[in-house]
Order: structure tokens, then sequence, then C-alpha cells
């Protein structure tokens, strides 16, 4: 009951964090919302059972919610898994339990390593920009935030829209023009070096430039 709590509430935090900007094209909301599909009637039905038959009900819950999320969830799933695993005082059979689950999984991950691989046309949703500044005695580069909307390819209006962060940090240049959130915009990247990140949209509407945000 336990471990199938702590998923619940774990996908519940990270499905929150998204009304941070830097959070709204990352989290899996919507294969987290599918893997727990029926979550709450389920639990209960299994809580109402006693004995061993109410922990393997958890375990064929936690099971069938792995199955849902499919291949593109199931790092997800082993991650947290394996970190209740190193923070509760389970019993032996419920930790073996999670070993064998866990045992040909690897971390989610992180996506702010992931290559960009932008579209060639997006709506901009928000543009964000904090100068460098020094709070609680802690010094803070310049960074920007942006948050983009990609329609979708081809003659498929009906499908959903992709969102992407672009997440920069030490800004060298944070140009925005109203017309920036007018419609699609082609878009493009240009780096003077690997370290180097920039985002130019349509005309220069909105132009983005600086470094891999420090982690």
């Amino acid at each position: 009951m336990l471990v199938a709590a702590r998923l619940v509430h774990m996908a519940m935090l990270q499905i929150r964090t998204t009304h941070y900007p830097r959070n709204a094209g990352r989290i899996p909301v919507r294969l987290l919302a599918r893997a727990l599909t029926g979550a709450g009637t389920d639990i209960l039905a299994a809580g109402a059972l006693r004995g061993s038959r109410r922990e393997s009900a958890f375990r064929n819950l936690v099971e069938t919610w792995i199955t849902n999320g499919g291949p593109a969830l199931a790092p997800w799933f082993i991650d947290e898994l394996r970190g209740i695993a190193g923070s509760e005082p389970l019993p032996d059979i419920t930790r073996g339990w999670i070993e064998g689950i866990t045992a040909q999984g690897a971390a989610l991950p992180d996506p702010g390593t992931q290559d960009l691989g932008l579209p060639p046309e997006a709506e901009l949703r928000l543009a964000e920009y904090t100068a460098a500044h020094a709070r609680y005695k802690t010094p803070w580069d310049s960074s920007a935030v942006v948050l983009l909307a990609h329609p979708p390819a081809g003659d498929s209006p009906s499908r959903r829209w992709r969102l992407h962060v672009f997440d920069v940090g030490d800004v060298s240049r944070f140009r925005l023009r109203s017309d920036a959130f007018d419609g699609p915009h082609r878009l493009w990247t240009d780096g003077e070096a690997v370290s180097r990140k920039s985002l130019i949209l349509g005309q220069g509407s909105l132009d983005v430039r600086g470094r891999e945000p420090r982690r």
C-alpha cells in the first residue's frame, strides 16, 4: 500500500510543477494521467481486502500502472520505485518485488540534456527574463525562459500541439517585440560554440542568446 501511495503522490507533485514555465513542456502529464486512470477507485477496492490479498492487489495495481504508462513512462516509474526502496523501511518481500521490477531499468534522463530537436515553426506562449542579482547574499546569473507551442506537422490539424521549454542562463541578449505573439513564426537556433545557446523567432521578433543554465 505504501509503494502505491508514494507513486500516486509523486505523480501528483510532478503534474503540479507544470505551473512553473521551466517544467511546462517537460513533465509527461498526458502519460501520467493515462497510466493512473481509475487509480482512485482501484485503490479503494484494493484497500477493502484483507491480509496477503490486500498487498497482492496493491502490487498488481502498481504493475498495471507501469504497463499503462508504456515504455515512455517506465523509466519514471523505475526511478521512483528505486527512490522509495532507498528511503522507506519496507518488508523484505516488498523490497525484493521492487528489485525485480527495477532490475532492467534506467533512470529517467534529465530533459535539459536532451537534444532540442525543434520543429521549424512555433507560437510564443511565454517569454521571461530575469536580470542578474544577489538574493540572500547569493549571486545569480541572468536567465531567460521561453515557452513555445509547436503546431502539428502536415495536414493533421486535429493532432495535439507540442510544448517546448527553452531555458537559457547568463543571458547576453534578450530582445522581444509584441509581434512575436502574432501566430506561428519560423524559428532557428544559432550557436557560436558548444556552450552557447540562442533562439531567434520570426524576423528577430524574439532574439535570446546565452549559455546553458547552471543546474
